[in-house]
């Protein structure tokens, strides 16, 4: 608003001082025809005769529309935040007491004052904003502009901050990460890592982001630093002396002892719970020494390396010498040398004895005892063999072989999808059904949980709705209506996530039920039923 003050000239009609008014535009004028950058002063009480001297005397004034109409053309509109001031001095000229522009008569006013207030510098045209683009107008001066940074630095140099509090980041804290948001601005978001078969790490643990870090590594698994520097999760790897090393989740600590299988002439033996070392075979011998490692294929049997004095082999067992002359052979032996030699049979995948009963021939095929993984069967003329051990597994499919340590038992080697491995009450796998947790709804199961105790939903409760937040994973997320002139309703009060609803209205609006659904219309606005 631009006002002329009072002045000691002679007053107007009704013996009032004279007051007019000079509308924002003048303002504007004002600073177009000065610098824009900064307030304006100007004395007019110099150099204006020579106004009077080209005909701008009293009689060759100039009509008060010269001033409006150029004013108009130039910023017709246009909003301000500085205050323009102009000191019109007493002068001789008539241009100086006829007024600025032609629009006020200044003739009364010898020391008038003119001010031009309350402008907005964000409204400015680019060419009138009087300030640099890292300052802003504070209390009529520029100021330079102070940016914020959330977990990082602000810019230390002005002329990188373009907006007056507004986010600009030039680096981070440990554990964040320079990203530019949807605004465009330079934010320090959190880092996360990845982790395969553990706990990821993030902010201050995660060092690079999408970096490889584990905080923490599931069971079977250790934490191990590779040469790039990386926290990731290895394979537990056990040693086993004089057979194979247990591994993942049959090896609870890494290098320790714990054995999945034994070499032959050994066999497993539990220490610790679910930890199994290898025991060289002994076998029994009455009145005689009993065989060990490979010459005893099952620990624990009755098998003989050789007898004390007055006994001899016989059958693998140590007898009281016989004195029989040309003894007779016995169906599991052959004369050898005008001897009975017991016959000895062949056995795949196991182990057979000399002189059994069962071996009739000599270099017969005939199975006394078995390798781990294998177990004592018939075959279709009546002879023991060794077959394949094969587990069973329910949702899943079973161990085999050397890993099915006993013929029969239940023992997972993997799951079905929707089931992950765990383990009974005597260390052999089973598939257990994947259960996943959901917050503000029902919680998928089976086939719908893909990870057992993630996140996941297959329905949500009131308000919320169900939306996919990463492959396979779905999760319930409150809703959010839309609402013009107010707030939106959202959670329980919003039924139907995007639909308009309003919760309460902006001032002048009130809350209205149009077809249903909560909207803010104008206060103005009346009501008339059925019309």
């Amino acid at each position: 608003q631009v006002v002329a003050s009072e002045g000691r000239g002679p007053p107007a009609r009704g013996g009032r001082p004279r007051r007019r008014s000079l509308s924002p535009m003048a303002g504007a004028m004002a600073l177009e025809a000065g610098e824009a950058s900064r307030c304006l002063v100007r004395e007019v009480d110099e150099g204006m005769s020579a106004s009077e001297a080209t005909g701008g005397g009293a009689s060759g004034r100039r009509p008060r529309q010269w001033a409006s109409r150029s004013l108009g053309a130039t910023l017709a509109g246009a909003l301000l935040s500085a205050t323009v001031i102009f000191a019109v001095a007493r002068g001789s000229s008539n241009l100086g007491r006829r007024g600025l522009f032609g629009l006020v008569d200044f003739e009364s006013m010898p020391n008038s004052v003119v001010t031009v207030n309350n402008l907005a510098s964000s409204t400015l045209p680019p060419g009138l904003n009087p300030c640099a683009a890292h300052e802003h107008i504070e209390a009529g001066s520029c100021v330079p502009n102070q940016c914020i940074c959330h977990n990082g630095e602000p810019p230390k140099e002005q002329e990188e901050c373009t907006k007056h509090g507004g986010t600009r980041c030039v680096s981070c804290t440990v554990g964040y990460h320079l990203v530019m948001d949807l605004a465009g601005d330079s934010v320090c978001w959190i880092n996360e890592c990845n982790c395969a078969n553990g706990i990821k790490g993030s902010g201050e643990d995660c060092k690079d982001n999408g970096a490889s870090s584990c905080q923490s590594c599931d069971g079977g698994y250790r934490l191990y630093t590779n040469t790039d520097g990386e926290s990731v999760c290895r394979t537990n790897e056990c040693t086993c002396e004089n057979g194979k090393g247990a591994t993942g989740q049959k090896c609870q600590e890494h290098a320790t002892a714990s054995c999945a299988s034994c070499n032959d002439g050994y066999h497993p033996e539990e220490t610790t719970d679910g930890v199994y070392t290898c025991q060289v075979n002994e076998c029994l011998c009455e009145n005689g020494e009993g065989a060990t490692g490979e010459g005893c294929a099952s620990h624990g049997f009755d098998l003989c390396l050789s007898c004390e004095d007055g006994y001899a082999l016989s059958d693998e067992l140590c007898l009281e010498t016989p004195a029989p002359p040309n003894p007779t052979c016995a169906d599991y032996e052959h004369l050898e040398d005008g001897a009975c030699v017991p016959n000895v049979c062949t056995c795949v995948n196991g182990f057979s004895s000399e002189g059994s009963e069962g071996c009739t021939k000599d270099g017969g095929a005939l199975c006394v005892t078995c390798k781990p993984g294998y177990h004592l069967a018939t075959d279709e003329i009546g002879k023991n063999v060794c077959a394949e051990n094969w587990c069973q597994c329910e949702n899943g499919a079973p161990t085999t072989g050397s890993e099915c340590l006993k013929q029969g038992v239940s023992d997972c080697d993997h799951c079905d999808s929707g089931y992950h491995m765990a383990t009974d009450e005597i260390g052999l796998g089973v598939c257990s059904l994947n259960e996943c947790v959901c917050e503000t709804g029902i919680p998928g199961t089976g086939v719908k949980c893909e990870v057992d105790g993630a996140s996941s939903c297959v329905s949500c409760d009131t308000g919320y709705h169900l939306e996919e937040v990463a492959d396979g994973v779905t999760d319930c997320l409150a809703n959010t209506c839309t609402c013009e002139n107010g707030a939106p309703a959202t959670g329980s009060e919003c039924e139907d996530d995007g639909a308009t609803s309003c919760k309460s209205c902006d001032d002048d609006y009130r809350l209205v039920l149009q077809n249903g659904a909560s909207v803010c219309l104008p206060s103005s606005w009346c009501k008339c039923d059925n019309g």
